[in-house]
C-alpha cells in the first residue's frame, strides 16, 4: 500500500505503478509501504540539473538566485558560490522542496523527486529594499508539471514556522502586479500587503515574532 503527505488537496500520482516507475522502484517493493512526504532540503551541486531546467523556465526570476547559470556547469558554480557569500549573511538560504519515498518508515537513500524551491535572501537592491521594508526577500517556485497540487503552500509553511523558531520578526516578499496565483498563496499563508509599490512589483509581508503595535508602525 502507499500513502501521502496529508492536508494537500491533490496526489501527484495516480496510481501505485506511476509512483514506482517515477521513483525507480521494482515490482517486488510492490508488497512494502511506501510512503511519500514533502521535504525541504538545502541546496546541493547534485541539484544542478533541474535548478538549470528551472533557469530557462523562469529566467528573468532566477537571475536572482543564481545569475551565471547559463549552463550545468555555471549552475553548480552559482550553488558554490551561493554558499561563499554566506559568510556576508548566514541568514539567507536556498532549499530544494521534495517529494520523498520511504519503505515501511525508512526514507529509501536517493529516492526523491525534486518539484521546485523555496529561499529566503540577503538584497543590496534599493528598489528591493524599498518594495520589501526589509533586507531579506522570501523567493519561491515550482516547476509547471507539479504546480496546482498544494506543495508550495506546504513548503511555505515548513519555512515560516523555520524562520518563526529562528526569531525572525517579519518574512518579506514581493510579487508582480497581476501575478494572482503567488497573491493568493501569500495571503492564505497570512502575508499582507505592506503599502509598497514600485513600477510593478507589489511588496508582502508576514508578522512572527515582531510585537503588533511594532508591525502596525512598521506598515504606516
Amino acid at each position: 500500500m502507499f500513502s501521502f503527505f496529508k492536508k494537500e488537496p491533490r496526489l501527484f500520482f495516480n496510481n501505485l505503478e506511476e509512483l514506482m516507475d517515477e521513483f525507480k522502484i521494482s515490482s517486488k517493493d510492490s508488497n512494502s509501504r511506501l510512503d511519500i512526504s514533502l521535504l525541504n532540503e538545502p541546496i546541493t551541486i547534485e541539484d544542478a540539473p533541474e535548478i538549470f531546467r528551472m533557469s530557462k523556465i523562469k529566467e528573468d526570476f532566477m537571475v536572482k538566485l543564481f545569475p551565471h547559470s547559463n549552463d550545468l556547469e555555471s549552475t553548480k558554480a552559482s550553488i558554490t558560490t551561493f554558499y561563499k557569500s554566506r559568510e556576508k549573511d548566514n541568514n539567507s538560504f536556498i532549499q530544494t522542496v521534495n517529494l520523498i519515498i520511504s519503505e515501511n518508515g525508512v526514507r529509501k537513500s536517493g529516492k526523491k523527486l525534486f518539484v521546485g524551491f523555496i529561499a529566503l535572501l540577503f538584497t543590496d537592491n534599493m528598489t528591493d529594499i524599498l518594495v520589501l521594508g526589509s533586507r531579506h526577500q522570501l523567493l519561491f517556485s515550482i516547476l509547471p508539471e507539479h504546480r496546482k497540487r498544494g506543495y508550495l503552500k506546504a513548503a511555505l509553511n515548513m519555512t515560516l514556522n523555520r524562520l518563526y523558531d529562528l526569531h525572525y520578526n517579519i518574512c518579506a516578499a514581493q510579487v508582480k502586479d497581476g501575478n494572482n496565483v503567488s497573491v493568493h498563496l501569500l495571503e492564505a499563508a497570512g502575508f499582507i500587503r505592506n503599502g509598497r509599490k514600485i513600477n510593478d512589483s507589489v511588496g508582502f509581508v508576514k508578522r512572527l515574532n515582531m510585537d503588533i503595535d511594532s508591525f502596525n508602525n512598521f506598515l504606516s
